[in-house]
């Protein structure tokens, strides 16, 4: 059943390795299945915000970039809370 607002149904994901090549790609069809998109990255700010914003042309109800270096395990230990903060879920 849908929640508030339709927030039970609300889909989202997050793409590691999202701004470019596969991952791009990956982001685009999730939102051609209206999924929230999060598309992190690493040194790829400027292709994320475009995956961001193609994202969103293609049907997304919301897209986030999220910059993360997953080989830092300090840093790996944030990115499901900051994904969260982001889209209110993962």
């Amino acid at each position: 059943s849908v929640g508030q607002e339709g927030s039970a149904m609300r889909r989202v994901a997050l793409v590691t390795g999202g701004a470019k090549r596969l991952g791009r790609a990956i982001c685009l069809d999730l939102a051609t299945q209206e999924y929230t998109v999060i598309v992190h990255y690493l040194h790829s700010h400027q292709e994320a915000l475009q995956t961001q914003e193609s994202c969103l042309d293609n049907g997304a109800p919301s897209a986030h970039v999220l910059g993360c270096d997953l080989s830092d395990q300090s840093a790996r230990a944030t990115l499901m809370p900051r994904a969260i903060a982001l889209a209110g879920r993962v």
